[in-house]
């Protein structure tokens, strides 16, 4: 037995007795059936790393603890956060994170899944490098279509500073939150930033929120690196925002888009003089009206929100 494997067991002896911290918190938003999150589930069982807990956040669902009884028999710590009501995935994000006591997060959607060298690999670049965040490339996965693999850095790179957020406007990391190992204290200022900009821990977001988050982490951080050697695995359900086409739909998303790009629009306008930020107006604002919302609906949307389209393409220029 190696050293690090010696230590690593230790690690998750003590933690299945609450006496030491453990270096990941994964946390996991959950609304829908039971069944759905065995598939995480399997993802967290089958991992070389062993030293972390999951926080599964029940986002106003009813949920019974089989599936937590295994992840306890295979000595992983676990803890259940029940909701009284359905809050969202952003909010239940938070909720989690506040119950979390790992050095860094990972919040793991609860039908998405990770290869068993996923942990281990993300946490290893994270101590080597002392970085805040930690990102990996990402796999979508759709009904009746190959998975595409979509990386926007190449190499094992490493930012510091204010190239962190310029390379991010760039198009040079993903907005993805579950791609990411995060530290924990970044996190809880980025939370803290948001209160003070208006956004509440207890708002419902349902679009546009991990680029919301992920705007206002890289603006905080200082160390950045990436790790390519492994992927999040994201499943895209026909049910998610991202696909629902009625008309209520898409106006609540372009109202989500609207509200977040005006809370971030002094930080981003700090960057009107460079190139970076017209890409990603190109990247994220156009290219999200009209591929992801105006698509769905042709012209069919309120003058209300007609409106709202109209001040989201012009309030970055």
């Amino acid at each position: 037995m190696t050293p690090s494997s010696a230590v690593s067991r230790w690690l998750r002896h003590a933690i299945s007795f609450g006496t030491s911290r453990p270096a990941v918190s994964v946390v996991i938003p959950f609304y829908g059936k039971r069944r759905e999150i065995r598939v995480a589930i399997q993802a967290l069982e089958c991992q070389s790393f062993t030293n972390f807990e999951v926080v599964v956040v029940a986002d106003g669902c009813s949920f019974k603890a089989v599936e937590m009884k295994v992840l306890r028999q295979s000595g992983i710590a676990v803890q259940v956060i029940r909701l009284s009501e359905n809050c969202g995935a952003f909010a239940a994000r938070i909720v989690g994170a506040a119950h979390a006591r790992g050095d860094y997060l990972w919040f793991l959607d609860h039908d998405d899944y990770v290869e068993s060298g996923f942990l281990g690999q993300m946490y290893t670049r994270a101590v080597d490098t002392k970085a805040d965040i930690v990102e990996c490339p990402f796999l979508v996965c759709e009904p009746n279509r190959a998975p595409r693999l979509f990386s926007r850095f190449n190499g094992q790179l490493e930012r510091h500073g204010k190239d962190i957020f310029e390379a991010y406007l760039r198009g040079e990391s993903h907005n993805n939150l579950a791609n990411k190992l995060i530290r924990r204290r970044c996190w809880s200022k980025a939370i803290n930033s948001l209160e003070k900009l208006g956004i509440s821990q207890k708002q419902r977001l349902n679009f546009c929120e991990d680029m919301l988050c992920t705007i206002i982490l890289y603006d905080l951080i200082e160390h950045y690196a990436s790790e390519n050697e492994v992927h999040y695995g994201y499943c895209r359900r026909s049910g998610s925002t991202t696909n629902i086409g009625n008309r209520e739909a898409v106006e609540a998303c372009i109202s989500d888009l609207a509200m977040i790009l005006s809370t971030l629009r002094p930080l981003l306008l700090q960057y009107s003089h460079s190139e970076a930020l017209v890409a990603f107006q190109v990247r994220e604002v156009d290219w999200i009206l009209t591929n992801m919302l105006l698509r769905r609906v042709g012209n069919c949307l309120s003058p209300e929100a007609w409106n709202e389209v109209g001040r989201i393409q012009t309030m970055l220029k």
